[in-house]
Formats: C-alpha cells, structure tokens, sequence
C-alpha cells in the first residue's frame, strides 16, 4: 500500500509541474518511466515498464521524450538494442532548437556525436562527431552537463 501511495503523489506532483509548451500528461509518464528504470520513489526496477512509460510520454510530447526513447533504444533499455532508431530519435530531439527544450536537445547532440564517432545507427564519421560537440559547447543554452559531456568526447580525441 505504501508503494501505490508514493506512486500516486509521485504522478500527482508531475502532472502539477506543467511547463509551458509540454504536455502535462508526457511529464507524468517521463517521470514514471525514469522512476521505473532506476527503481525509485517506491518503484521497483523495470526496464519493460520504464520503456513502455518511455514510449507513452513520446507519444504525448514527441520533442521532449524522443532522447529517453532514444537511450532505451541504444542501450537496450526495456527493448531489443536498435541503433537506427536511437539515430532517428536522438536526431528528431536535436533538430528542435527552441530554448525550451535546451537540455533535452543539447543532451541528443551529444549522443548524435556519440553514434558518429562509434558508428552506431550511422556510418563512422570522427569529424562529424566533433561538429556536434562542438555545436553543443557554442549553444549558450545548453545544459552545463550535456556541455561538460561534449567536453569530455573532444578532450578524449585531442589526447589521442
């Protein structure tokens, strides 16, 4: 009875956090899903769970959730590995620009350079992977995490 009551204010306090120009109902569902895949706020760890709550936030706010879906898909996360689908994903959060969804898009640039530089989902291509990070590091709205993350990729092959 405690999980359902943590689980029932956890979902009550992300439909509450409505942002302007994302679904309240995408929220809910991306918390859910986080909290599943990392076993918290009363949740047991469940990748299948914390996939299909992935796939339903998606599905209510395409921009917001399509790197969580995007990350499932790479790793393996509650679904078979697919590295095209991770592309796709990872490519449709990054082509959004605007300021709201900052974090999330500097975070699928990052991944995009990833899968360039690694090959995943795309042919290899090292300079292309540098073009992105370093994309990320000119945005002045991105997310200091995803920033450090480029960081991070550049500085490994500038050491090499």
């Amino acid at each position: 009875m405690q999980h359902l009551t943590i689980l029932t204010l956890f979902l009550i306090l992300s439909v509450n956090t409505f942002t302007q120009g994302r679904s309240d109902k995408a929220i809910a569902f991306r918390n859910l899903a986080s909290a599943c895949e990392k076993g918290e706020h009363g949740q047991p760890q469940d990748s299948l769970k914390a996939f299909y709550w992935y796939q339903q936030a998606f599905e209510n706010d395409t921009i917001l959730s399509a790197y969580d879906l995007g990350r499932c898909y790479e790793y393996g996360i509650g679904t078979k590995a697919d590295s095209k689908k991770a592309f796709e994903l990872y490519s449709l959060c990054a082509a959004d620009t605007s300021r709201l969804y900052k974090l999330v898009s500097g975070y699928s640039l990052v991944a995009l350079g990833h899968c360039y530089y690694e090959g995943i989902g795309v042919e290899k291509d090292v300079a292309k992977a540098i073009e992105y990070w370093q994309a990320v590091l000119a945005d002045a709205y991105t997310h200091w995490a995803a920033r450090r993350k480029a960081e991070e990729y550049l500085n490994g092959i500038n050491s090499k």
